[in-house]
């Protein structure tokens, strides 16, 4: 089997061969990672909207600050769905 066969029999398994557990922790893994960035994302903003410069981005800021205030109380969601659910 050739490295391209190897490839290409590798993208075709199934997910389902991963074993829960193992899905379980890469997901909480995964989650809290995209967490912290939106965290720091949300700080970035929320600092250029107190201390920002140029107006346009400010006010890009300004509008940002609840759409990744949204998407981290999404992210708490699924953390919480992944660690609570079979």
């Amino acid at each position: 089997m050739g490295e391209a066969d190897a490839a290409a029999s590798f993208v075709d398994r199934p997910a389902r061969v991963i074993n829960f557990p193992l899905r379980r922790t890469f997901d909480l893994i995964y989650l809290a990672q995209q967490r912290a960035l939106h965290e720091e994302a949300l700080d970035t903003m929320q600092g250029y909207v107190e201390n920002g410069q140029v107006d346009d981005l400010q006010a890009f800021a300004h509008h940002m600050v609840p759409v990744v205030q949204d998407h981290i109380a999404m992210l708490r969601k699924v953390r919480d769905d992944v660690a609570y659910n079979d």
